[in-house]
């Protein structure tokens, strides 16, 4: 029986939001290292976005590998 505890939301809403930002400082990394500008605000919604919807449809198909080719 699956239970859910106040704990573990918190835990996982901890996790979500430091994988947001990390992708945030990745996506500024990135267009620093490479001499690009940085990408407006849109762009970095945007790539979250997909990211969330990548770590879903795996989550729902039940493997991890998805995620490489996005």
């Amino acid at each position: 029986m699956v239970s859910v505890s106040a704990g573990g939301v918190g835990a996982m809403m901890a996790a979500i939001i430091a994988s947001i930002l990390d992708s945030c400082g990745d996506y500024i990394a990135y267009a620093r290292t490479m001499g690009y500008p940085l990408p407006p605000k849109h762009a970095i919604n945007r790539g979250v976005a997909m990211e969330g919807i990548a770590t879903i449809v795996s989550g729902l198909y039940g493997f991890t590998i998805f995620l490489l080719f996005v």
